[in-house]
């Protein structure tokens, strides 16, 4: 039996917030009508691409998977080991699309923001890819952002006119923290903002009979360019 529920879609904006109802079959996902608290957009630079990478390499880019860097890495221009370098390095942690693998040199071919390159194979961990959740824990009452959202519009996408939405599926935890963050729908050049603009907001957790429990709210994240 198809059973209908509300949906939590939040719309984040550079000029401002609002919040969306939308119905979803099968899937348990909160809805709030809280509005968002204010924004504060954030500035960085980034380098600029030197050549036509996707060509060259025969690379598709729709194909592209989500990685984490697990040590801070130079951004290679070529696979060799005595390839240029871009005037960077790519932080840890970050999260970057991997392409195609280069065994003889142990290298992936990678995107990191609007920078093409590759990196060494032994810095990058996969992001696995999860099969769809089939099974909500029920609530009574929806979590309720209670903290600001900090996000930067990358300063590459910004420059190309790069606009959209990111959807993005949060695990709201029991204590209102997030527990995991999954990409329902991406554009490659704005996820790593998205992603960093959710990690660390905090929640009024929800309720299932007075009690805290975890739940799931979709978060569509929108960049503008004003």
């Amino acid at each position: 039996m198809k059973m209908k529920v509300s949906v939590l879609i939040v719309s984040v904006l550079l000029g401002g917030s609002s919040l969306l109802a939308q119905e979803f079959d099968n899937e348990n996902i909160a809805n709030t009508d809280k509005i968002l608290p204010d924004l504060v957009q954030e500035s960085s630079e980034v380098a600029d691409v030197g050549f036509s990478f996707t060509e060259f390499y025969e690379i598709e880019e729709e194909k592209g998977k989500m990685a984490k860097m697990l040590g801070e890495s130079l951004l290679r221009i070529e696979p060799s080991a005595s390839s240029s370098i871009y005037e960077f390095t790519i932080p840890q942690g970050t999260i970057v699309s991997t392409y195609k693998y280069y065994p003889k040199e142990a290298v992936w071919a990678v995107k990191y923001n609007s920078n093409w390159g590759f990196v060494p194979a032994t810095l990058v961990m996969p992001i696995k890819q999860k099969a769809p959740v089939s099974k909500y824990t029920p609530y009574d009452k929806p979590p309720k952002i209670i903290s600001r959202i900090r996000f930067k519009y990358p300063p590459d996408a910004q420059k190309s006119g790069i606009e959209g939405r990111v959807l993005l599926k949060v695990l709201v935890g029991k204590t209102g923290s997030v527990l995991e963050v999954e990409i329902v729908e991406s554009i490659p050049e704005l996820d790593e903002a998205a992603l960093k603009a959710v990690q660390d907001v905090k929640f009024k957790p929800g309720k299932y009979q007075n009690k805290p429990v975890n739940v799931w709210v979709r978060i569509p994240i929108d960049f503008k360019i004003n």
